[in-house]
């Protein structure tokens, strides 16, 4: 029996979850994590004791935002629909590898721009920002950026989009 099938027999510890069905959906909740401020306060002990030291809390003050957001990277795409069409894009401007940043950018509302936000990794950027709206304000991108991202361990030369905001 595989770990997947012996793993649907047990029952699991979870008892809710979270409706977190779209890549948007995660991406939304780690830039909420990752933007909000990190205070640090003294301990109501002497700061003179070393038994006390400072606290940190990972809530933001009341009356901060989360940082905008300027660009949104996906990088080492794997995803065939998003590979064949980054390809094709690529050959069309005669080029027949992804050059290292920063790359070949391409406004949003040219033919190549749309043919990649019409990708599962550009509509998912896409859904993001209209599922998001009220938080993230009116973000529309301005463009998008075809690269490669060095990474020593890559046997090929993966595709990586960055889509800039505005």
């Amino acid at each position: 029996m595989t770990a997947v099938h012996s793993g649907q027999l047990l029952e699991s510890p979870v008892l809710t979850f979270l409706p977190l069905y779209h890549w948007s959906d995660i991406t939304y909740l780690q830039w909420l994590i990752a933007s909000s401020t990190t205070t640090v306060t003294q301990s109501p002990a002497s700061t003179t004791d070393a038994t006390h030291p400072l606290e940190t809390s990972s809530a933001p003050p009341a009356a901060t935002s989360p940082a905008p957001i300027k660009y949104i990277f996906r990088v080492g795409i794997q995803n065939v629909p998003t590979y064949s069409i980054l390809n094709k894009i690529m050959i069309k401007h005669n080029r027949d590898t992804y050059e290292i940043w920063p790359g070949v950018a391409f406004p949003i509302d040219s033919e190549e721009g749309k043919a990649i936000l019409g990708t599962p990794n550009g509509a998912g950027v896409a859904w993001l920002l209209a599922q998001h709206k009220k938080e993230l304000g009116n973000l529309a991108i301005k463009k998008v950026t075809v690269f490669y991202a060095e990474n020593e361990s890559d046997l090929c030369r993966w595709p990586s989009l960055c889509f800039w905001l505005q």
